[in-house]
């Protein structure tokens, strides 16, 4: 597999070994949401999810049920610790979305995002979203794009991600 061609295969994973497993469709995803980056006022920006990751590197999420509040706490330090011509950033919450409802995003009877399993050596709960298929034109895309925003408007804190601690 070339660098530039994603995994896409929803059945298997693209890092066996590693992963818990093929993303199920009953499990929850969650992403982190940083103002001013990716929300302003109470509303998901297109920068929170960059046409690139779509169709190349994979929209980053959690599996909810993989990862743990310690995780997603010290990702969000890091996002946070970095400046930006902007100003200060904050945490605005998690974008929490079914995967069924992501892969349920159906256009000309044609699933529009696959949902992959993409575990790393320091996140097993690693998943990408990306389009079905990439060589959309940039327009599609940003179409496309626009009905994955409106799944990840579901904002919940971390405590209430992780009820348990």
């Amino acid at each position: 597999m070339q660098p530039d061609t994603p995994h896409l295969d929803e059945s298997t994973s693209a890092s066996p070994g590693l992963s818990p497993g093929p993303v199920q469709d009953q499990e929850t995803l969650l992403r982190i949401i940083i103002e001013p980056d990716h929300i302003r006022e109470g509303r998901i920006q297109p920068s929170a999810v960059q046409l690139r990751d779509l169709t190349q590197r994979g929209l980053s999420v959690y599996r909810e049920e993989y990862v743990t509040k310690q995780a997603v706490e010290a990702d969000i330090q890091a996002l946070l610790g970095r400046t930006t011509a902007a100003g200060r950033r904050r945490l605005e919450g998690l974008a929490s979305f079914n995967t069924r409802a992501v892969r349920a995003l159906v256009i000309q009877e044609r699933q529009v995002f696959v949902v992959i399993d993409t575990a790393l050596p320091n996140n097993r709960a690693h998943g990408s979203i990306y389009l079905a298929n990439s060589q959309v034109s940039q327009s599609l895309a940003r179409e496309l794009r626009e009905h994955l925003l409106i799944l990840m408007e579901n904002l919940v804190t971390l405590e209430q991600a992780f009820p348990q601690g």
